[in-house]
């Protein structure tokens, strides 16, 4: 006996059966059964979204820490090594663009990146002319760039929008920024930025805050930090 091909004997199989039921009482039955099964199966899905949500929020909750543990409150100076190299440099205009612990999106080599999330990097250390640049399509700055160590090479300044947000990123030579400089996960850093020059040019500084010990010095795959599992379109 079937029942528009879901409901059958199978679904009663392993429960004993008085035979001298009624085909409608046998699909009384069965139809107990199911609504049983469906039950448990729903029982088990719900258990699993909240055994996910919980996962999720225990993450959430681990980065919150991690962030209130390794930012120093309220921050640091810019040490003076760099104000002098700056001052040498006749840069002017210093101000720290964000403070924020290097996440496996950082240090992901495939990636090659550092990501400054528009909601925790300063607003205005880009000029008016600087900001419509960078939010053209595949538009980029190349900016003098100083190293925690004090090298001083060339960084790409780019924009990346996503579906719910933008940030900006640091890119071309970071890997190389990451091995020369020991940085790892976790680490703390900060961004300054100044400017040099009649045409005021923009130049950015790394300097790192705390060091977590944990050096990668870059890796392959990794998971993703405010970007995680969204696409974007890259400026």
């Amino acid at each position: 006996m079937e029942v528009n091909g879901l409901l059958s004997l199978k679904d009663i199989e392993g429960i004993h059966v008085d035979q001298t039921l009624s085909d409608f009482d046998k699909l009384l039955l069965i139809a107990e059964v199911a609504s049983s099964k469906y039950e448990a199966q729903e029982k088990e899905e719900k258990k699993y979204k909240r055994k996910e949500a919980n996962h999720r929020m225990k993450r959430s909750n681990k980065r919150r820490k991690l962030d209130m543990a390794t930012l120093p409150m309220p921050p640091p100076e810019l040490p003076e090594e760099f104000k002098e190299r700056i001052k040498a440099l006749g840069g002017t205009q210093v101000e720290m663009v964000i403070e924020k612990a290097l996440y496996p999106s950082d240090w992901d080599t495939n990636k090659c990146r550092l990501s400054m999330p528009f909601g925790k990097a300063k607003e205005g250390f880009l000029t008016e002319e600087e900001s419509t640049h960078l939010a053209k399509p595949k538009e980029t700055i190349i900016v003098p760039f100083i190293e925690p160590s004090g090298k001083c090479d060339k960084m790409t300044l780019g924009r990346w929008d996503m579906k719910k947000s933008s940030i900006y990123v640091l890119k071309t030579h970071w890997n190389m920024v990451l091995k020369e400089n020991g940085l790892g996960q976790n680490d703390v850093v900060q961004v300054w930025s100044f400017r040099v020059g009649t045409e005021q040019q923009l130049c950015l500084a790394l300097v790192v805050v705390s060091s977590s010990g944990c050096n990668h010095g870059g890796r392959d795959g990794g998971e993703a930090e405010e970007d995680a599992g969204t696409s974007y379109k890259a400026n």
